[in-house]
């Protein structure tokens, strides 16, 4: 993420923060003291043989 916000201009770089910090204010279940986001984690491991 942040060598992609790196590459963008001033202008989009202030785009995405905003579009991201949207995004987390929808998110919050913290209730204001914390920020909690629910989040996912998926991992897969394969093994030739």
């Amino acid at each position: 993420m942040h060598k992609a916000f790196a590459r963008l201009d001033a202008t989009a770089q202030a785009g995405l923060e905003r579009d991201i910090r949207a995004l987390l204010e929808r998110l919050d279940t913290g209730g204001g003291r914390s920020l909690v986001v629910p989040g996912e984690h998926l991992q897969v491991v394969i093994v030739k043989r």
